[in-house]
């Protein structure tokens, strides 16, 4: 975590004096290494401590210290001589990053679906300054203009500040997506400084204390994989972007929309840059534009005449079924004139052609039906790189996520920081605890207690296992403390709080005077216990270096590799540090002991406490505690074990998408519709 705090200071005064601050401590210590061998070699021989151990420990600690310094240094000279082809290249990569994002993401929208042209209409009466409007924004006896033309023409005539409006389901989406790949696409190979378009979804920025910019770098690193966080910030300070935002209705309350527009006015009156913004037409109702945007559109439903073109085009039985409703019946045209219903019959026509698409009954009944068709044609898609689930089990899942996001205003989901409310709902506890390991491991404890002390009648040998022993028992008690909040959401066990470098500072002197007391110690069994609690510092140390995150995942890493990854952190650190520890330092305690089957049997003890804690602080809380809540989904019929494969499984299916880190239904429309077939009695019974 050092290195990333320390990268922020990449450039100006603050970097530059921590570095000599770092320097100007190395030489302290360098002089004090002196003045201590001094001082201390008058009482070596009073001691009995060899003088070359003394010196070594402070020379040790000196070159750690100037080491550090050095690393540092470097990281900040490598980061203030990047050449201009450097930052260059940089851009570059990250636009091609963005390029392939967005045809990802129209492929998945559109797929083999042709796409219905859309038409907007100017709104003049959204902008602050409609006088200072262009021509080509006015139409003709000054009524709003009517725009056939693709959204990126429109934005480059009319200043490059817009405003998109457009009703629920009306494709304001995918207009962004197109504007974006078109912005991306038109910058030309050999531009030295290219500018990156970014489309980022405003719905994880609500009331935080972050400013615009911060939340906006964050939003970038996390939306496209491989822009790291200097270079977004970079980018947004030489505002070498454009700025397309998306969701702007997805932010829970008015007041949060207000602010988030003040932000936006106040991002664009520091430095102008090419911007863009989507929002409902019903929710924008009470908000004001910001001055910096000088065009508002908004999205026209199509005309029946050009529905019923687009599913002729189409030619399957079940899209000219649905074209060859009488035009009198209007409610059902009316819902048809959607855009997001033109694509549930495209899509769904291009799997079955011959899908049972129109009902009778009333317009909710009809629309429901329709969605029901949809949903099913989705849960039988074939493909994908996990086995299938049953069909009506997959459908109850997504009904209770759709059920717990419209039941707490959300259309954004975190696996990997599950909040509190979504634990209440599932489990009916406040949080999720790991299993009582506290209590098995003091019957352990006692146990072996009685075994070392009783048994093996020796006081050397007990010490350190008990030592060891407590020492675990500390670091489970520590990753408890960490994972104990009722308010905030399972924090996965990521980062380190230092870097190495600092516990190696105090944990190199412990050891080197404990390892050699274990040697010297001869038949001193209380220098012997003290060599053994000096060399227990690595576990607490560890313990202490390494700190939980509940922050969204800035790393641009898909949903669920966090919690994945604490999983990979918990088996690794039992296997590669608390295992090593306890063979090194067991040889003693076997060689030590009255017989081999007593000393492999402390040694055995000693390797599975230290297993324990090392894979609790590296990651084993959290990933038990996750664990537990998706044994608690399974119970209560909510979701499978292997509730991270089904999400998987869901997103190759389109029934979710990833934004970023977050999983989403594909509209909002698909998750209302699911939330309303969520029946607790069926889960109950399943």
């Amino acid at each position: 975590m050092m290195g990333r705090q320390f990268s922020s200071y990449g450039r100006g005064p603050q970097g530059h004096r921590l570095v000599l601050t770092l320097g100007l401590a190395s030489a302290v210590l360098l002089i004090l290494v002196g003045v201590s061998t001094n001082l201390v070699s008058e009482y070596i021989a009073e001691l009995g401590l060899p003088r070359p151990l003394v010196i070594g420990v402070f020379l040790g600690c000196a070159a750690l210290a100037l080491l550090f310094t050095a690393l540092q240094l470097r990281q900040q000279t490598a980061q203030a001589r990047r050449s201009p082809e450097r930052r260059a290249k940089e851009r570059r990569q990250a636009l091609a990053r963005v390029t392939a994002a967005m045809r990802s993401a129209l492929d998945r929208a559109l797929g083999a679906v042709p796409q219905l042209p859309l038409v907007t209409e100017s709104r003049p009466d959204l902008v602050r300054h409609p006088d200072a409007l262009p021509d080509a924004a006015i139409g003709e006896a000054g009524r709003p203009k009517v725009h056939e033309e693709p959204l990126a023409t429109i934005f480059d005539e009319t200043g490059q500040a817009l405003l998109l409006l457009g009703p629920g389901g009306s494709g304001k989406s995918t207009l962004l997506a197109r504007l974006c790949l078109d912005l991306c696409e038109r910058v030309a190979p050999d531009d030295a400084t290219p500018c990156v378009p970014v489309l980022v979804n405003l719905t994880s920025w609500a009331d935080e204390r972050r400013s615009f910019e911060q939340w906006l770098a964050d939003a970038i690193v996390d939306t496209y994989p491989g822009i790291g966080p200097d270079l977004a910030r970079e980018l947004i300070e030489d505002r070498a972007l454009a700025v397309l935002l998306d969701g702007l209705d997805e932010i829970p309350t008015v007041r949060h929309r207000r602010r988030a527009l003040r932000e936006i006015d106040a991002f664009l009156a520091a430095g102008s840059c090419p911007l863009a913004a989507a929002c409902r037409t019903e929710d924008f109702d009470g908000l004001t534009t910001p001055t910096g945007i000088t065009y508002a559109v908004e999205v026209l439903r199509p005309t029946r005449e050009r529905v019923q073109e687009f599913l002729t085009g189409l030619g399957t039985p079940a899209a000219l079924s649905v074209r060859d409703v009488p035009a009198t019946d209007r409610k059902w045209w009316s819902m048809m004139r959607s855009v997001i219903m033109l694509g549930i019959v495209a899509r769904v026509s291009s799997v079955d052609a011959h899908a049972d698409l129109v009902s009778e009954g009333t317009p909710s009944e009809r629309r429901r039906h329709l969605m029901a068709v949809y949903v099913a044609t989705l849960l039988r898609r074939r493909g994908g790189r996990r086995g299938g689930f049953a069909h009506d089990d997959a459908h109850r899942w997504l009904a209770w996520l759709a059920t717990w996001m419209t039941r707490h205003g959300q259309t954004e989901f975190y696996v990997d920081r599950l909040p509190v409310d979504w634990i209440r709902d599932v489990s009916e506890m406040e949080k999720i605890k790991p299993p009582a390991r506290d209590p098995v491991l003091l019957v352990f404890y006692m146990v072996a207690a009685y075994l070392l002390v009783v048994e093996g009648g020796t006081i050397e040998i007990a010490a350190p296992t008990l030592t060891f022993m407590t020492s675990s028992m500390a670091a489970v008690t520590n990753a408890h403390i960490h994972h104990s909040s009722t308010t905030e959401p399972i924090r996965l066990v990521w980062r380190l709080r230092w870097s190495w470098a600092f516990p190696a500072l105090v944990v190199v002197p412990f050891v080197t005077l404990g390892a050699w007391a274990a040697v010297n110690a001869a038949d001193n069994g209380v220098l012997r216990v003290v060599a053994y609690m000096l060399l227990s510092t690595p576990v607490a140390m560890f313990a202490y270096a390494i700190t939980p995150t509940s922050a969204p995942d800035q790393a641009g890493l898909p949903p669920g590799m966090r919690l994945r990854g604490s999983r990979r952190r918990a088996r690794r650190g039992a296997l590669l540090v608390g295992l090593p520890l306890a063979l090194v330092l067991g040889v003693p305690v076997v060689l030590g002991a009255r017989s081999m089957t007593f000393g492999l049997f402390a040694v055995a003890m000693m390797a599975s406490c230290l297993m324990f804690a090392c894979s609790d602080i590296c990651g084993g809380v959290p990933a038990r505690q996750y664990a537990n809540l998706f044994r608690a989904l399974r119970r209560t019929g909510r979701g499978p074990k292997d509730y991270l494969g089904f999400l998987d499984w869901a997103r190759e299916r389109l029934l979710l998408e990833a934004n970023g880190s977050a999983l989403r239904f594909p509209h909002r429309e698909i998750q209302r519709h699911l939330a309303e077939t969520w029946d607790e009695g069926a889960a109950r019974v399943a």
